[in-house]
């Protein structure tokens, strides 16, 4: 099946995604941000307000070019090296060169890709991200931390062929009580991260980013899966 349903949590209602209305700072630069998990749309709705508006649309994926980030010949270091070109991260002058290296090691082009699959970097996994740009942080425990929030995944539109191809189909209004999930959902990410640092032994097979850049690993290594 080509098409998909997605939804958009915001405060207004948006009839006419367009390319140029998203954040140019956003997880993967400037476009349009969806989920296709109606409760995480409903949560991103009141992220920051106790009322929000979730959209509803169509997406036809005939001709699209996708790149999911989920697969396995993307390692984590991927959706990270678009993060630093997209996000700002509080970084001192080592921290600086690591996202520099991490990003010439493993950022892609994406230019050519119409739709991004990729998790979305809210609150917690953001400071995982900078946890690990920190060197304080192996990237096998990123792996594993990153599924702490069950945040779902995002769909983000980013050319004009894909903007052509959604279609609004209707919306619905959202109540407090997902502003209070959401608080929940992070909330319960950082406790777990927490536990888990806790109770985590460092091994011999454990890699911190300064030890991936100087050994010089690229994108095909398994051992940053």
């Amino acid at each position: 099946m080509s098409k998909i349903i997605l939804y958009h949590g915001s405060q207004e209602i948006v009839r006419t995604p367009k390319l140029e209305l998203g954040k140019k700072n956003n997880d993967f630069g400037q476009g349009f941000y969806c989920t296709r998990v109606i409760e995480r749309g409903k949560e991103w709705a009141c992220k920051e307000s106790l009322f929000g508006i979730l959209n509803k649309y169509e997406l036809d994926l005939e001709g699209l070019k996708i790149l999911d980030l989920t697969k396995v010949k993307y390692p984590s270091l991927t959706w990270i090296s678009l993060l630093i070109k997209n996000r700002k991260f509080n970084k001192d002058n080592d921290a600086d060169l690591v996202a520099k290296e991490i990003d010439r090691l493993f950022g892609i082009d994406v230019s050519e890709y119409d739709l991004i699959i990729g998790y979305r970097a809210d609150d917690s996994y953001f400071s995982f991200a900078q946890a690990f740009l920190s060197n304080s942080l192996a990237i096998q425990s990123l792996s594993y931390v990153l599924g702490l929030g069950h945040l779902g995944l995002q769909y983000f539109l980013r050319s004009e062929k894909a903007f052509k191809q959604i279609k609004f189909i209707g919306f619905e209004n959202v109540g407090e009580d997902y502003y209070f999930a959401f608080k929940d959902r992070d909330q319960k990410a950082r406790e777990n991260y927490k536990n888990y640092m806790n109770k985590h032994k460092l091994d011999d097979n454990d890699l911190f980013a300064r030890e991936i850049i100087k050994k010089g690993f690229d994108l095909n290594d398994p051992r940053l899966r």
